[in-house]
């Protein structure tokens, strides 16, 4: 997966803020965290692929804050519900059979985690479908926010986070290498 520097850049400060995040039991603090160092950029200078990772983060965010929001009011609709399992069981049980790599339980969590940045995108309006990439960045963000989540929450086994926070590092070296 060849992720931008824009996007790569943004997650070291996103990791950072989520850990600061982590003295606070609030989903929504957690939320805006991870998504807020995006909104410090100038979109006026990014380029065509920058702007669709921009609009992704930007439009997942939305979702999550819809989904936070109903669940604090304890509206829930079926989506958030849909949602909420997945943050907190599906993908955390599926992270947590992780032994060596997350290669090996690649063909179980990514199309969970497509379904659920799939219910994430439907909880907003602001942007449409041609804005933003579903297939390949949503996924991914997805997955590092439900790794923080997860370690937030503290539901992460001790092998499976040692593991995940290799790999999460060596994606954004490699891509800040490019």
């Amino acid at each position: 997966m060849n992720l931008k520097k824009f996007f790569v850049t943004a997650a070291a400060v996103l990791i950072s803020a989520a850990a600061f995040a982590g003295n606070s039991s609030d989903d929504k603090v957690l939320i805006e965290q991870f998504f807020g160092s995006a909104e410090g950029v100038n979109v006026t200078e990014l380029d065509a692929e920058q702007q669709e990772v921009f609009n992704t983060m930007q439009a997942l965010k939305e979702g999550l804050l819809v989904y936070e929001a109903n669940l604090t009011a304890n509206t829930m609709t079926e989506k958030d519900k849909a949602i909420d399992t997945a943050l907190n069981e599906q993908i955390p049980a599926v992270l947590n059979k992780i032994k060596e790599s997350s290669d090996e339980v690649y063909d179980e969590l990514y199309p969970l985690l497509q379904k659920t940045a799939n219910d994430i995108f439907a909880n907003q309006t602001k942007y449409n479908k041609s804005q933003v990439d579903m297939e390949e960045n949503a996924p991914v963000i997805i997955w590092m926010f439900s790794y923080i989540k997860a370690e937030h929450d503290g539901i992460l086994l001790g092998r499976a986070s040692r593991v995940l926070a290799v790999e999460m590092m060596q994606m954004m070296g490699g891509a800040l290498q490019q």
